[in-house]
């Protein structure tokens, strides 16, 4: 398993342009610089070659409600997640039939 990180959603988006692959899967936090994860998901989601890209939002407590976007994430998980938590997350997202 490859990781790979961005300080900021605009960086996550900079770096998908730039890539010859597109990620199994992104971890975004709700809160981060120049762009949110709920933003940073609506941009994923409304691009074609991106949109069948599980998304999971880690939150210190913020979980936006239905009509603001939380179907744009096929998990949430409030922070601080156990890894336990964090991998049956992962697995499950990624072993969904789309």
């Amino acid at each position: 398993m490859q990781v790979v990180s961005a300080d900021s959603g605009a960086h996550a988006l900079e770096w998908m342009e730039q890539s010859q692959q597109h990620p199994d899967i992104v971890i975004t936090d709700m809160h981060m610089p120049q762009m949110d994860g709920l933003a940073l998901a609506r941009t994923l989601k409304a691009n074609p070659a991106w949109h069948s890209i599980p998304i999971v939002l880690l939150s210190s407590g913020f979980m936006p409600a239905a009509e603001d976007g939380a179907q744009l994430f096929s998990a949430r998980l409030v922070k601080p997640a156990r890894q336990n938590q964090l991998f049956e997350t992962v697995m499950r997202c990624l072993c969904a039939d789309p």
